[in-house]
């Protein structure tokens, strides 16, 4: 499972809305913590986790430095990795 340009919160959840100038676009942002225990409780671990500085997503007074994409894989599949997510 890949989730990528996936705007992300190191703590918490929520909704928000960005002005691009011409449209005003609702965004999800995910909390990494809470999705990584979604995705363990199912049976992914980890690959890989990287930031994607140039798609970082604005919003006054809440801190999010980057999109963050993340890999994962089914435990137990021969792609699976033990490594830490970062």
């Amino acid at each position: 499972m890949l989730f990528n340009l996936v705007p992300m919160h190191p703590e918490r959840t929520y909704f928000t809305l960005q002005n691009l100038g011409t449209a005003i676009c609702p965004y999800r942002v995910t909390g990494i913590a809470p999705l990584l225990v979604d995705m363990a409780t199912l049976g992914y671990a980890i690959q890989d986790r990287w930031e994607l500085p140039e798609r970082a997503l604005r919003i006054p007074f809440i801190r999010i430095t980057a999109s963050t994409a993340t890999k994962a894989s089914i435990s137990g599949t021969p792609a699976a990795d033990t490594k830490t997510p970062r």
